[in-house]
Parts: C-alpha cells; structure tokens; sequence
C-alpha cells in the first residue's frame, strides 16, 4: 500500500514536471515567434 502511494507520488511529481518543462517550451516558442514572426 505504501509502495504504491509513493510510485504514484512520485509519477504526478513526473506529470507536473513535464507540463512545466512544456510550459515554458511554450513560452520559448511565443518569445521566439515575437523576435522572428
């Protein structure tokens, strides 16, 4: 039981992580888009 709530912890810290990675490629894209588009 313990094992398991603590794989699940640590895969929504996984899940939060890659959306903010997302996130700020995002961000990087618009900025770019700004400079060049």
């Amino acid at each position: 039981m313990l094992n398991s709530l603590r794989e699940n912890e640590i895969s929504n810290r996984e899940k939060v992580w890659i959306l903010s990675l997302n996130k700020s490629e995002n961000e990087l894209q618009a900025h770019n888009d700004r400079l060049f588009g």
